[in-house]
């Protein structure tokens, strides 16, 4: 079977000897997406999360709240990655743009529609990514 990841043999190893070593528990953490509410939290990462993180070592994390700068970010996933035995995955619904402060922002679905020309909507979603 191809690998879907396109690690190279030096990743894989890792990634194979890192799971062989997990326990049941932190491997369902793995599969576990945790909602960050960094606008609860002043930008910072409060003792309720680093408790949780310590606890479910989740895979991965979507945040959201107030527009950040993409240094603020960088920052803050900085700071969670340190909570954690293995790197997170970020993901967002970042439909309007990059959802940062310092991004483009684009209009939502429904104002894409509005533009009544598909090609435009379709260089507009290019450019958004």
């Amino acid at each position: 079977m191809d690998d879907v990841f396109a690690l190279s043999a030096e990743q894989r190893a890792w990634v194979e000897k890192t799971a062989g070593e997990m326990s049941l528990e932190r491997k369902v953490g793995q599969i576990i997406n945790v909602t960050l509410r960094w606008w609860e939290s002043g930008r910072e990462v409060d003792s309720a999360t680093a408790a949780a993180f310590d606890t479910c070592q989740p895979g991965s994390a979507v945040g959201g709240g107030p527009l950040m700068t993409w240094r603020e970010v960088r920052a803050y996933t900085d700071r969670l990655n340190r909570l954690v035995e293995i790197p997170l995955a970020f993901n967002g619904d970042w439909e309007s743009g990059s959802g940062l402060a310092d991004g483009t922002r684009f209009p939502s679905a429904m104002g894409m529609s509005a533009i009544d020309d598909p090609a435009r909507a379709e260089e507009l979603e290019y450019l958004a990514g």
